[in-house]
């Protein structure tokens, strides 16, 4: 549960980052999407090792 815990955080705080940070609408989109990929991976391992 923990992993899972972690992999969302830091699917938030990639998520947040080019608002606080200034930078290219590409890297900002690439950006997004690598934290909905954490945050698809947090709900598959947290629902997969559940126990």
């Amino acid at each position: 549960m923990g992993m899972a815990q972690a992999m969302i955080g830091a699917g938030l705080l990639i998520h947040q980052a080019p608002f606080f940070i200034s930078m290219p609408l590409p890297l900002g989109r690439a950006l997004f999407a690598v934290s909905l990929l954490l945050l698809l991976t947090a709900a598959g391992a947290f629902s997969l090792l559940r126990r």
